[in-house]
């Protein structure tokens, strides 16, 4: 979604994945193709099939159940990505979600260019907690109200918690949070 509206509004983008080698693949290539998104970077897995989310929302679009196959990307280890990292070493901005092994997003924090923003989405609650002992390399951190009382400790049931949930994960090194309220809004902590 990122990299489709990205691409919509002329900015070059990129996408590394992994793709299988299915019809679901084709769908997402032409679809790349259309909002200019380069997936070139991309690699193919012989074994798994390209990956699937499904959700249901409430009428205020808040999510009412999603199922999920994201297995193929437990494929994209360290050494898969690597080589994609090299030649997107002159990005601004590197985006990785929780989707990933937790040592491949490791390695992609590791591999960071200086100078480039390295944001993380956290995805969802059980997959925000591979961030844990990586905060502190992250520039730019995208949770939601459950995700950031996972990773900071504190509960989150209003905006000053959200507030107090991005200040304890602003003190564990993360350089800006954003935490997303749902229909209450979202709020960005940075530079304090």
């Amino acid at each position: 979604n990122v990299a489709a509206t990205l691409g919509r509004l002329g900015v070059p983008v990129a996408l590394v994945s992994r793709l299988g080698r299915d019809e679901a693949a084709a769908t997402v290539l032409a679809g790349a193709a259309e909002f200019g998104v380069d997936l070139s970077l991309s690699s193919r897995s012989d074994a798994r099939p390209t990956a699937r989310y499904i959700a249901v929302l409430e009428p205020t679009g808040e999510m009412m159940v999603a199922v999920a196959d994201m297995a193929i990307y437990d494929e994209m280890t360290p050494a898969v990505v690597t080589p994609a990292l090299q030649a997107l070493a002159d990005r601004a901005v590197w985006l990785v979600d929780t989707n990933l092994p937790r040592e491949t997003i490791a390695a992609i924090l590791a591999a960071k260019p200086a100078g480039t923003i390295g944001a993380v989405e956290a995805v969802s609650t059980p997959k925000a907690e591979k961030l844990r002992g990586l905060l502190d390399r992250i520039d730019l951190l995208f949770v939601n109200a459950d995700e950031a009382a996972t990773l900071s400790g504190r509960a989150v049931r209003g905006e000053a918690d959200a507030e107090a949930a991005a200040r304890a994960l602003a003190d564990r090194g993360v350089g800006s949070v954003v935490v997303n309220l749902g229909p209450a809004g979202a709020g960005l902590l940075s530079d304090g």
